[in-house]
């Protein structure tokens, strides 16, 4: 706690007059007298000012005015951000997850990547990749939670998040599969037939629950963390089969120099669609303009044909 000295001394401690310049004896008698008083009056109004100041900053700094500190938010009200001009001045963020979205040879690609070009372009938004950051998908995710006129894809729609974000989609299918070569003549029926398999899963992959979901024993499945590994040991008939995304598997199958269509789904694990996620505060005109421009792009086939031009 800062504690002031005492007024009047303040006042005392005030260092003595002694640079007024008087010329003559009978000038110092006459000017003196007047010089004096008025020197300490100055001296005492300086003081009392520095003491008020210095209260004044003491009261601000412990009751700051309503008028210059922003009122707090109540939990779960809606933020109050201005909404952007246009759909360009939304920030968009993704993660780095081939085919969808990835770097390649200093440019920003993939499915999702290129639908998004393909609606602002119809949008006639100037594309420039500035507008979309490649981020950790956590990073992102709490991003488009907490910042109005942002949006993340792809995003999963599930109920636990219906609520959060704005909807629009879906982008592409994402299906997770048991994949096997044609010529294996692999049948699959139900989730006990997969244990007449050697199933291989990047290791840490969702798959690899969705298998133990299915009834698949846990002690059969093959862990690779990558996913050129895995296609090797499909073609050299080490393992039967390849439980992972179908788009980022055939994907990844045309990066080896291998067909995408010599490959089938031999069972499905499940399936969900994937979007682009606005926040919740993002105004609802853009986010309808960005549906709008959507959807006929998927209706002339423009969607499909994008996805299609990375996985056949």
């Amino acid at each position: 706690m800062i504690t002031l000295p005492p007024l009047h001394s303040l006042i005392a401690s005030a260092p003595p007059f002694q640079d007024i310049v008087v010329k003559t004896p009978y000038q110092q008698r006459c000017a003196m007298p007047v010089i004096i008083p008025l020197f300490r009056l100055c001296r005492s109004v300086l003081a009392l000012s520095f003491y008020t100041v210095a209260l004044t900053c003491l009261w601000l700094t412990f009751n700051p005015s309503p008028a210059w500190s922003a009122p707090p938010q109540a939990a779960g009200e809606p933020h109050t951000a201005a909404a952007p001009a246009t759909i360009g001045s939304i920030t968009f963020m993704t993660e780095d997850y081939p085919p969808y979205n990835y770097y390649e040879n200093g440019n920003l690609k993939g499915i999702s990547v290129d639908i998004l070009h393909s609606v602002l372009t119809r949008l006639r938004v100037p594309e420039d990749d500035k507008r979309i950051r490649i981020l950790p998908w956590a990073r992102g995710y709490k991003t488009v939670l907490e910042t109005p006129n942002t949006c993340l894809f792809s995003m999963n729609r599930s109920p636990e998040r219906e609520q959060l974000f704005q909807w629009v989609g879906p982008i592409a299918p994402n299906t997770i599969v048991v994949l096997a070569r044609k010529d294996r003549h692999i049948t699959v029926s139900n989730g006990d037939d997969l244990n007449n398999y050697t199933i291989a899963t990047i290791q840490d992959d969702i798959a690899h629950n969705m298998l133990l979901k299915h009834g698949y024993l846990d002690n059969k499945i093959v862990k690779n963390p990558y996913a050129t590994s895995i296609i090797e040991m499909l073609n050299r008939k080490r393992v039967d089969a390849w439980a992972y995304d179908e788009t980022v598997a055939r994907y990844f199958i045309r990066q080896a120099g291998y067909t995408p269509n010599d490959y089938e789904r031999v069972f499905l694990l499940d399936s969900f669609d994937t979007y682009f996620a606005f926040n919740w505060d993002t105004d609802p005109q853009l986010v309808q303009k960005f549906r709008e421009a959507f959807n006929a792009l998927k209706e002339e086939g423009k969607v499909e044909e994008i996805i299609h031009s990375y996985t056949k």
